[in-house]
């Protein structure tokens, strides 16, 4: 997946939607780093301002692709998930200190 978060940059950045181990469940994207093993920013999903997956993708992987090869796949490919939803889920349901 990949994000558009204005308060890192105006540009996509790439990186994987994971659950908090609290119930009731709470989402953040983490941020992959690019030419790089490791994970970057954790971002709650109040921040972000655009969401897309790619087709290509299923999640059916144990790990996710390869940051640098996903930068390369088509744009076409990009499908925009609506943010709104998921943030107001995530509202109700995430204690505001995590």
């Amino acid at each position: 997946m990949r994000v558009i978060a204005p308060a890192l940059a105006p540009d996509w950045r790439l990186g994987i939607f994971n659950r908090l181990r609290v119930e009731p469940p709470c989402y953040r994207v983490v941020i992959l780093q690019t030419n790089s093993v490791g994970a970057g920013d954790i971002l709650s999903l109040d921040v972000i301002a655009r969401l897309q997956v790619h087709r290509r993708y299923d999640g059916a992987l144990r790990s996710a692709p390869n940051p640098d090869a996903m930068e390369k796949w088509n744009e076409a490919d990009w499908v925009d998930v609506p943010i709104k939803p998921l943030q107001a889920q995530n509202q109700r349901q995430c204690p505001a200190n995590n």
